[in-house]
């Protein structure tokens, strides 16, 4: 009954959205900040809204240093073809709500903030059930529960210079963080590149820790990012709801670190110049915690480590008053120790499309591909259990994101899911699905 209630309120909204000007006004490309990035149509307390300025109310609360506001996202996927169990639909959601608070206006405290955030996520994941590869073909899968997620303070130093927060915070939504990935379904690619998410026991969306995180503009075009998080054996414990406050015996940290560059190539000369940004960083993690599991002892071990790399290139752009063009992306982790990372290495790559049809400027034509290598210890825990040997899975996802307005979109997808789990034995899956988002 509760998905059928989700879907009819999907539909309900479609029909006149799809009749809709697409009104989002292009914005120009600005130095990125360190906040949260899902999904990509979301932007923070300033996001347009389905519910508009309802009433005055947003407006009267804003003037006293007070937002609201948030999203909701659904899914629905299928696989018709192939899986453990083909043919099987499943719907899941996300629901995602803010409150920003001001404290230059409400506590004379200059360029501060205190946010706070509740997350409710329902449904059952295909992958999960039907499916049963390492990669989520729905991203909204993972802790499907209601949270109380963010709770920081966050403060621009040094004239917008140097940025810190602190307090209950996700490394996804700060570190090798890019809003490219909030445009994919799979979770291989959505939030952050998975692999550092399976290799260690870092937050991540909707799971949040105790944390700390600062970002310092270099330059023009060179800026780092450093972060510790607590790492604890609970991390991901959904049943939790992100109200475990406490420092336990035996928690630790994860270190976080990055330098990255933004260049922008020049193209054309007058008043036909235009300029294709670019977002590359280089990044490593570590941890001390010694509560990692071993694939072939029972022994725990501490001290894992490992590093990422992205970059993220405009190649063509309509004009320099929009944001239409093509954009070519890569990312990939390693993580070598076989021991404990169930996925050393991982590699994604993707291209991103905006505008290609003419007047609808915002919506994207959107692929991505997914490789990821099994570690030898991990795979000989599954060939003692007769299950096969994996060594390698594969995802190549392609979809189409309209913008039906400035706070909505519907997005057509397609996944084929090569070698699930990385056996073999499992039949490639292939995955139609659909996702829908709002902001109110």
């Amino acid at each position: 009954m509760k998905d059928l209630f989700r879907w009819a309120l999907l539909f309900s909204l479609i029909p006149g959205a799809l009749f809709a000007q697409n009104d989002a006004t292009p914005q120009p490309e600005a130095t990125p900040k360190a906040e949260p990035v899902r999904p990509s149509f979301f932007n923070g307390p300033d996001a347009p809204r389905l519910l508009g300025d309802y009433r005055g109310w947003q407006s009267t609360l804003a003037r006293h240093g007070v937002t609201f506001t948030g999203y909701w996202t659904a899914i629905a996927s299928g696989n018709p073809v192939g899986g453990a169990k083909q043919g099987h639909i499943t719907t899941v959601d996300d629901t995602f709500i803010v409150a920003h608070l001001d404290l230059d206006r409400i506590a004379h405290i200059k360029k501060a903030g205190l946010q706070m955030s509740f997350i409710d996520r329902g449904g059952r994941g295909l992958s999960n059930e039907y499916i049963q590869g390492q990669y989520n073909v729905q991203q909204c899968v993972g802790g499907q529960s209601p949270f109380f997620y963010q709770m920081f303070f966050e403060q621009e130093l040094g004239a917008g210079k140097l940025l810190y927060k602190a307090g209950r915070l996700s490394a996804s939504d700060d570190m090798n963080a890019s809003p490219l990935y909030s445009l994919y379904l799979n979770n291989g690619i959505d939030g952050d590149i998975r692999n550092i998410l399976f290799d260690t026991q870092s937050s991540a969306y909707p799971f949040p820790t105790w944390g700390g995180f600062l970002r310092y503009q270099i330059s023009k075009r060179f800026y780092t990012k450093n972060a510790v998080f607590q790492t604890t054996k609970n991390v991901f414990d959904p049943g939790l709801h992100g109200v475990d406050w406490a420092v336990h015996d035996g928690d630790s940290i994860i270190s976080m670190h990055e330098l990255a560059w933004t260049p922008e190539i020049a193209q054309g000369n007058g008043a036909e110049r235009k300029t294709l940004p670019g977002h590359y960083w280089l990044g490593g993690t570590y941890s001390p915690w010694t509560g990692f599991k071993q694939f072939l002892s029972t022994k725990t071990v501490g001290n894992s480590y490992g590093f990422y790399v992205h970059g993220d290139q405009m190649l063509w752009r309509r004009s320099q008053a929009s944001n239409a063009g093509l954009t070519l992306w890569t990312a990939a982790a390693y993580y070598p120790q076989q021991n404990i990372a169930i996925v050393p290495m991982q590699i994604n790559v993707g291209l991103v499309d905006q505008g290609r049809f003419g007047h609808r400027s915002e919506d994207k034509t959107i692929f991505g591909f997914i490789y990821g290598q099994f570690s030898r210890d991990y795979a000989k825990t599954i060939v003692a259990k007769g299950n096969g040997n994996p060594s390698h899975e594969m995802v190549v996802e392609l979809a189409h994101r309209i913008q039906l307005t400035r706070h909505s979109f519907v997005q057509p997808d397609l996944q084929i899911d090569i070698r699930p789990a990385g056996t073999g034995r499992i039949p490639t899956a292939v995955v139609p699905g659909m996702e829908i988002g709002i902001v109110f």
